[in-house]
């Protein structure tokens, strides 16, 4: 109960920019963002990243010629992969993400320029599944019995905003790091489990 009611009140705290961009319409802008996830999670023993992919919308306001506000919604397939004995594991995670952003632009000129992202990113999970594949053969099995339907991560990143034309495009790097455990039969026995996610996103204005 603690950690929901912890989830609860940082979610209404990252809601904030949310509500601040709806007061107005100025300076608004929207878009499509996506990309790549390459994601991993803690204490898992030996794991290789797992590639996934994120799409969805923004919403961006400008407070002025140097921060923004902006919020996203999106999917995010997550997980993480483990090799042993011949045997591949993978464990994958879908989420509806919802990324809510403080940014601001740095050196460059009016046009192009670089750029910094801080924020957090409530997540609902959608789907979850497990997988084994070795000697021909594989298997899976749905896992939403045993993982938490609620993660929030703290979002760090670059990018670098660039014109096509009269369309001003995004490319970024983020890291994403999840601050709830998402394992729920964590005990004496078996460790907490967190979300580290690599983003590569682009976005493209409406």
């Amino acid at each position: 109960m603690h950690i929901a009611r912890r989830a609860i009140a940082i979610l209404t705290v990252a809601l904030f920019p949310a509500a601040l961009i709806a007061q107005s319409s100025t300076g608004m802008h929207y878009g499509l963002v996506g990309g790549l996830n390459m994601s991993s999670m803690t204490d898992m023993g030996s794991t290789s990243m797992h590639p996934g992919f994120a799409i969805g919308l923004y919403a961006r306001r400008a407070l002025n010629d140097t921060w923004a506000l902006q919020v996203e919604g999106h999917y995010s397939g997550k997980g993480v992969e483990v090799k042993e004995s011949g045997v591949t594991a993978k464990l994958e995670m879908d989420y509806f993400e919802l990324p809510m952003l403080l940014r601001a632009s740095m050196s460059g000129t009016e046009k192009t320029h670089a750029f910094f992202d801080i924020g957090a990113a409530p997540a609902f999970k959608s789907g979850c599944s497990v997988s084994a594949s070795g000697g021909g053969a594989t298997v899976g099995i749905g896992c939403n019995g045993g993982t938490e339907s609620f993660d929030l991560g703290a979002i760090g990143g670059l990018g670098l905003a660039f014109p096509i034309g009269e369309r001003m495009m995004t490319g970024s790097v983020r890291y994403t790091f999840g601050m709830l455990n998402v394992n729920k039969d964590a005990g004496a026995d078996t460790p907490a489990v967190h979300h580290r996610n690599l983003q590569f996103l682009f976005s493209f204005p409406f």
